[in-house]
């Protein structure tokens, strides 16, 4: 018999130690404790061997303290990582039980049928997620509005003048309660700050609008929600995203070197310059109707004390055709 024992087995009724020691295998074929285990086993349980009870007693002087820890219930959003994920996986949660619902009880579905997500179950999904950390941070606060009683004074909620709706999902109440904005906009959704809905929420939005920044995220958020300490959130969001902070690093510079002599010191214009050349640029060889195109470049004279500009013709890049540019334009000069 293989399987653990909740109590001591003595080594020799245990055939795992048969393992463990110099047993040839001639001998396993005719041992009964590697195929059948103790004896004792097809006894009664009453005569199987138990376990000693025994009492730690501390000595004189000195105590015994046991500690234990108590695993908490954690939030079911901690897996997540991304606020669309979280969103798909809680939607095929739902559909998964109302399937259920479905082939036992034969209660008609409020969400879709088949595999594919629609906007009705992403909707549903949210309002699920967003009432289930409302009563993780907000416990007091909800149990007390739904019985329609006044929250606690002492209660962060409490300027805020908060209220259930017909969802069960607490909502501000502001004096913009009869402007023409939107129901959200008057009534946003009360997120707490702490919460891992909030952050997968504001990062959300980071990158659906293109990695914005604070104020525009600040903007789009509130639209819907109301989150207290919301600016921290959002640059805490910003710090931490690693696309803004490759684009967002400030490039090296070299220092510059002194400028020669010739550029800091006043002279007579052209008497440092210097010369370059652009091209090619296509001109006309003819004033004939057909005119032969050939390349033609430009000789480009710049002075050093004054930035003035010199522009010359040249026909190539030879010797010849620049020591003619240069004679020109010292003409000119």
């Amino acid at each position: 018999m293989h399987g653990r024992c909740i109590f001591p087995v003595a080594s020799a009724d245990n055939p795992a130690d048969l393992g463990t020691r110099e047993c040839k295998p001639l001998h396993l074929t005719s041992t009964t404790l590697w195929w059948n285990g103790p004896r004792w086993l097809t006894e009664s349980p009453d005569s199987w061997p138990q376990s000693p009870i025994r009492n730690i007693i501390a000595p004189e002087g000195r105590n015994i303290d046991s500690f234990h820890t108590a695993i908490d219930d954690a939030d079911i959003l901690e897996p997540f990582s991304s606020y669309s994920r979280a969103l798909r996986v809680i939607a095929y949660m739902f559909k998964f039980i109302e399937r259920l619902k479905i082939k036992v009880k034969g209660e008609p579905s409020v969400y879709s049928q088949g595999d594919t997500l629609l906007h009705l179950d992403l909707q549903k999904a949210k309002v699920a997620l967003i009432t289930y950390t409302q009563s993780r941070h907000f416990s007091s606060e909800t149990s007390l509005l739904r019985e329609s009683k006044p929250i606690n004074k002492r209660s962060s909620l409490l300027v805020l003048n908060p209220f259930l709706d017909t969802k069960g999902v607490l909502r501000a109440n502001g004096w913009l309660a009869n402007s023409s904005l939107t129901y959200n906009e008057r009534h946003p959704i009360i997120l707490p700050e702490q919460s891992q809905l909030a952050t997968l929420l504001i990062r959300y939005i980071h990158i659906l609008m293109l990695h914005a920044e604070h104020r525009l995220m600040q903007h789009i958020i509130r639209q819907e929600f109301y989150i207290p300490r919301l600016k921290p959130q959002i640059k805490k969001c910003i710090f931490m995203c690693k696309i803004c902070a490759m684009h967002k690093q400030k490039m090296r510079t070299q220092i510059m070197a002194a400028l020669p002599p010739q550029r800091c010191n006043f002279a007579p214009p052209f008497t440092t310059t210097g010369v370059d050349f652009a091209g090619p640029f296509q001109i006309k060889a003819s004033m004939l109707r057909s005119p032969t195109l050939m390349k033609g470049y430009v000789a480009v004279f710049v002075c050093f004390t004054t930035k003035a500009v010199h522009l010359e013709l040249c026909t190539n890049l030879t010797k010849e055709a620049f020591l003619a540019a240069f004679a020109r334009g010292w003409s000119h000069v």
